[in-house]
């Protein structure tokens, strides 16, 4: 029998004119997987898919070992909170809450134990009985991941779902989530255009384009080594070298013989500098454009390296401005993207 709590093996669908997959993905029991890339990816599409709101034209999904591809949405007890919430305006917090265990038939005092309980683990029970229609945006999305778990699901499909908060909102509302999810011990998918809070609680990190997926691994791995060009982006990698323009500076890549790809680094994790004295790694020379000042007060720059490779770097170490100035770039900071995504 498989270790994973989901596994959705070759599956297709069509949605208009898109089409959807193969896509394979796989999430261990009480794993966390995290769905990034652009709009119209497909990633709200294969949610839908999963919890039976589009038909499978092709392949499986098997949940906790048993079958539900052909199963109505209702019978694959699995927990949706979408990018909208898509909460009643018009009821209150608690019937909101309980609305999935009325339709399932739980009884009257099994309900409001775990209303209660789901309201006191999420801070809301002092909202159950107001309406909704008077909540803040982080209140709803409170009560509608509330609701999406009073049914004691096999699985948690999460949409965008924090698209709505401010700042402070969101990174409260992943570590209630994480804590939540955490204690329940609960398999989750999370899709978001915004990984980069997200990384810190997931398991598994995927990435769509065009209805395709690609498994970059867990978080460590995807940040460490993308894969292809437009994961890199989602994953801050702001810089792009070509490996030719590279080699022209400096020959750190000779076991690499592919003329074809980039160099990907962070602005963060290179440095423009006076001198190699300053440098712990290698150097490129380049035309200095322009600097300006960052909101965490650091001091940042742009160079030219080559024409049209604008390269964005800290400013580390310099007692005068220059035409020229050296970029100090780590080898163990890089990756290497050797491909586009497939689509």
């Amino acid at each position: 029998m498989s270790d994973n709590s989901l596994d959705v093996i070759g599956l297709e669908a069509y949605l208009g004119g898109f089409h959807l997959g193969p896509i394979n993905l796989n999430l261990k029991k009480n794993g966390v997987g995290l769905i990034i890339g652009p709009n119209g990816a497909g990633k709200s599409t294969l949610l839908k898919v999963i919890l039976g709101l589009i038909d499978a034209k092709r392949g499986s999904i098997i949940l906790n070992g048993r079958e539900i591809t052909k199963l109505p949405t209702e019978k694959r007890n699995i927990g949706y909170v979408p990018q909208s919430y898509a909460l009643f305006e018009n009821m209150t917090v608690r019937e909101n809450i309980e609305f999935g265990l009325k339709v399932r038939k739980i009884p009257l005092n099994e309900r409001n134990e775990r209303v209660l309980n789901l309201a006191r683990e999420l801070k809301i029970e002092d909202l159950l009985n107001k309406k909704v229609s008077i909540l803040s945006g982080g209140q709803k999305q409170r009560v509608a991941l509330a609701r999406a778990l009073a049914i004691l699901p096999d699985l948690l499909l999460l949409d965008e779902p924090f698209s709505n908060l401010d700042p402070q909102s969101f990174v409260n509302a992943i570590d209630l989530l994480d804590r939540t999810v955490a204690r329940i011990g609960l398999s989750t998918i999370i899709v978001s255009q915004n990984a980069s809070n997200l990384l810190k609680i997931a398991t598994d990190v995927f990435f769509m384009k065009n209805g395709k997926m690609l498994y970059l691994g867990d978080p460590d791995k995807a940040l460490r080594d993308p894969k292809v060009l437009e994961a890199a982006i989602y994953l801050g990698f702001d810089n792009f070298i070509k490996l030719s323009d590279v080699k022209k500076h400096a020959n750190i890549f000779s076991d690499i013989q592919e003329k074809d790809g980039y160099l990907a680094l962070r602005s963060n994790d290179i440095s423009i500098v006076e001198s190699e004295d300053n440098c712990e790694g290698f150097l490129i020379k380049g035309k200095l454009i322009k600097i300006y000042p960052e909101v965490n007060g650091s001091l940042y720059g742009e160079l030219e390296i080559e024409e049209g490779t604008i390269i964005k770097a800290r400013i580390q170490g310099i007692t005068s401005i220059k035409d020229s100035l050296d970029i100090c770039i780590n080898k163990n900071k890089a990756s290497l993207i050797l491909e586009n995504f497939n689509s």
